[in-house]
């Protein structure tokens, strides 16, 4: 079983490090709040393609709304939900429609190179949250992938994660690859018993102790204090003595009682014994898909990671879900003009299996809730319709522990990808980052409808 590991240093750093003293107590109250219900996860979940938009986007505004056929499967989870319809792509010109779309999705940068070799000149949003002093899992970011498609020699089309300038990260689409690089050592007979955690008991420990020489420190301030300054020193004082109870209700058992391995996992990862080939298929794309993903909800709650994307496809990919499409959702675009209903099918199939897992997160407990209450899932895709990446279609499934709204439908005209990240980055207190994501020209700062 994985332990959070928190020294001195990394403790001081949470807390603000020297400029304790000076800044505001509230933010490390809501911090420590935070904590006690589950720590905050990031997940993007990349469709490729578009969408055909007369099925998607619901009808109604705000939280008076209905949500539209490809969107039903969402039903159960639409108090968690929100829609964000009028987005469009941070692209100039006549850029390659599908790996300067896919790259500049994610990071809102200019593109180096072209077509199938189109690279990042930078870091997409989810490295940019796996960088946040406050994470410290033992995988900072994982990518995972249920296409079989997966081209070695192209980056552009088959790459969501960007490390900086030209390190794209390439998802695994491997089981057994994801249950090694995450679960190997970790996952054992005492996960989600409830057995004490020496580890965890310690960090507390060490907690108390750091809190202990700022009171005593901060004792002999208030001794030398003009009386016109105490009440500032008070204001101090009351809010270490809220993080003390904060760590006296701080768990010191192995993470959520989800954190323990399904008893049929090993049963299905044996059934993919070797890297899936797309001529024979090992399993069916809605088995592995689910095991991927699985395999993410298992690393959520253990805590292995707080930071994964998720690709259902590729841009250019030649998947046909279990036979659903007579070919990959591009070729389907290009070959049946006009042609909506197939297109609109298989989204409705990938909408269904992406609120089937993100149940499963709601279905796991953490602390006073579950899963899903302290995580965003962000649902987006490439382009919006018909290879043109204007209204690019985005779906936010959860809050990130009370930091974004959620059940309702929002329309932002003018807006770009740049500015959800921008939201995104504000719900997950990042420093250093201001209000801003990727190209200056194409964002104007965080989006305050999905804001609580």
């Amino acid at each position: 079983m994985s332990h959070i590991c928190l020294n001195r240093r990394s403790f001081l750093a949470s807390l603000g490090g020297g400029a304790l003293i000076a800044a505001p107590f509230f933010r490390n109250e809501r911090l420590a709040q935070a904590q006690a219900n589950g720590p905050q996860r990031f997940m993007i979940m990349y469709f490729s393609n578009g969408r055909v938009k007369s099925q998607w986007a619901p009808t109604g505004s705000g939280t008076s709304y209905s949500l539209s056929p490809t969107l039903s499967p969402f039903e159960k989870l639409k108090g968690d939900l929100t829609v964000l319809e009028g987005i469009d792509g941070a692209r100039e010109g006549n850029s390659e429609p599908h790996a300067h779309s896919m790259v500049k999705l994610t990071t809102g940068l200019p593109i180096r190179h072209h077509i199938a070799a189109s690279q990042s000149t930078g870091p997409s949003i989810d490295q940019i949250l796996a960088g946040h002093p406050a994470i410290s899992t033992r995988i900072r970011s994982l990518q995972v992938t249920a296409d079989l498609m997966i081209n070695p020699n192209a980056v552009g089309q088959y790459v969501l994660s960007h490390a900086g300038l030209e390190q794209p990260l390439r998802p695994e689409v491997r089981p057994q690859e994801i249950y090694k690089q995450v679960f190997s050592g970790i996952l054992g007979p005492s996960a989600g018993s409830g057995a004490p955690d020496p580890a965890l008991e310690r960090a507390r420990a060490e907690k108390l102790s750091v809190l202990d020489f700022f009171k005593r420190d901060w004792q002999r301030m208030y001794d030398v204090l003009p009386a016109a300054q105490r009440p500032k020193l008070d204001a101090h004082l009351a809010g270490i003595r809220q993080i003390e109870k904060s760590l006296d209700a701080m768990p010191t058992t192995l993470p959520s009682a989800g954190c323990v391995e399904p008893t049929d996992l090993q049963s299905r990862l044996a059934s993919i014994q070797a890297p899936p080939n797309p001529d024979t298929l090992p399993v069916s794309y809605a088995s592995l898909s689910r095991l991927n993903l699985d395999l993410v909800r298992l690393a959520f709650a253990c805590d292995a990671t707080r930071i994964v994307t998720f690709l259902w496809d590729t841009s250019t990919s030649s998947m046909t879900f279990d036979g659903l499409l007579p070919g990959g959702r591009h070729d389907v675009q290009h070959g049946l003009i006009g042609n909506t209903t197939v297109l609109a099918a298989s989204e409705k199939y990938l909408m269904q299996k992406t609120a089937d897992w993100v149940q499963t997160l709601k279905d796991t407990p953490e602390g006073a809730g579950n899963l899903l209450d302290s995580s965003l899932v962000v649902v987006c895709s490439e382009h919006g319709e018909a290879h043109d990446d204007r209204q690019q279609p985005f779906l936010l499934l959860g809050t990130a522990g009370g930091r974004l709204k959620s059940g309702h439908f929002v329309t932002k005209s003018g807006r770009y990808n740049n500015d959800v990240w921008a939201t995104v980055q504000r719900a997950f207190d990042m420093p250093g980052v201001g209000d801003t994501f990727g190209e200056a020209q194409f964002c104007q700062g965080p989006i305050p409808e999905l804001l609580a």
